[in-house]
């Protein structure tokens, strides 16, 4: 050493270094608060979750509360921001679930973490609380708002009773009368005979609605079974199948180009060649037939394949092409769900 300032910054330097490599293992908030507790109660936390203070322990305990199924979102926030910070602050384990169309919060601890908590839960309740708790990430936000309704919390300390301990009294026999066990009659003859005449006059009151506005090209006509088949294993194996597995009728064939599915639409065909568009996909090619024809159809494709293109090309159709003006309709041209 050169000077006694050296020997004093070596001292002070082994001295830190020594007192580091004796503070448990952890960092963050955790561990500056188990810092502080050592240093204020001269206590530790064990892996049982058990504070000693001296020779008294205190056990943790657990509190539950029931609150409206809406507050699930102000108590959880943004990403978990609030109910995170509450953890933090109170220094509690808060866990919220829902059943029964309620939340329950789940709050253990020992008694004084447990009850700041509880007062955290309260002022995030009470929104006219202009003082209590509310995360960082909302407090400006909740501060331009209006307040709405107080909602009613209550919470409870002890557990549910044991399932089977409730006597709820003796079971009660039901008699049923020989009606009741023959049920009543429906004359499904009647009604499938007259079912047709029943769908029109639910329906007669509105507009005639233009559904087949396919014609199928030359080129798919005089396709063959075989050259369709072709085309339909080496486009991802394309399946086809009717709703009634009763049913003989014919497939309806795919299109392989643009113009053999919009050769009546000039329009169409120019926003497709604009776009780049070589071949229709897959989904498309055998799609389009029958969705153009008005026909019912259920596809089934893989994510990125162009099943909205497959029915919003011919919803557009449907939607230019009806005689009735689109002002006199009176009410939605398609619904999406």
């Amino acid at each position: 050493f050169t000077s006694t300032r050296d020997i004093y910054n070596y001292l002070y330097v082994n001295t830190t270094m020594s007192t580091e490599d004796k503070r448990p293992a952890g960092r963050g908030r955790g561990r500056r608060l188990l810092d502080t507790m050592e240093g204020q109660v001269g206590g530790m936390v064990d892996t049982l979750g058990k504070m000693e203070i001296g020779s008294n322990k205190v056990e943790e305990g657990e509190t539950i509360l029931s609150m409206p199924q809406g507050m699930m979102g102000k108590i959880i926030g943004k990403a978990g921001s609030v109910i995170r910070e509450m953890r933090e602050t109170s220094g509690a384990s808060i866990e919220v679930t829902e059943a029964d169309s309620k939340c329950t919060v789940t709050i253990k601890g020992g008694k004084d973490q447990r009850d700041k908590a509880v007062k955290m839960m309260g002022d995030l309740n009470n929104n006219n609380n202009q003082n209590g708790f509310r995360s960082k990430d909302v407090r400006s936000a909740r501060d331009r708002s209006p307040s709405p309704e107080v909602a009613v919390m209550t919470y409870k300390t002890d557990p549910p009773p044991a399932w089977g301990s409730v006597q709820y009294g003796s079971a009660v026999e039901v008699v049923e009368t020989e009606e009741e066990k023959k049920g009543a009659l429906i004359d499904w003859d009647n009604l499938n005979a007259n079912r047709e005449e029943m769908e029109r006059q639910r329906w007669e009151h509105l507009p005639e609605l233009f559904k087949d506005f396919y014609q199928e090209h030359k080129d798919v006509t005089t396709r063959s079974e075989e050259e369709v088949a072709r085309h339909r294993k080496d486009n991802n194996n394309i399946e086809v199948r009717n709703f009634n597995e009763e049913d003989t009728s014919p497939f309806m064939k795919p299109v392989s180009t643009f113009e053999e599915a919009f050769h009546n639409f000039p329009d169409i065909l120019s926003t497709i060649r604009k776009q780049g568009f070589s071949t229709p996909s897959p989904i498309q090619s055998q799609a389009w037939p029958y969705l153009l024809s008005g026909k019912d159809m259920i596809g089934i494709a893989q994510t990125g394949t162009g099943k909205t293109l497959a029915f919003l090309m011919p919803c557009f159709i449907h939607i230019d092409n009806q005689k009735l003006p689109r002002g006199q309709r009176g009410g939605p041209n398609v619904l999406v769900l």
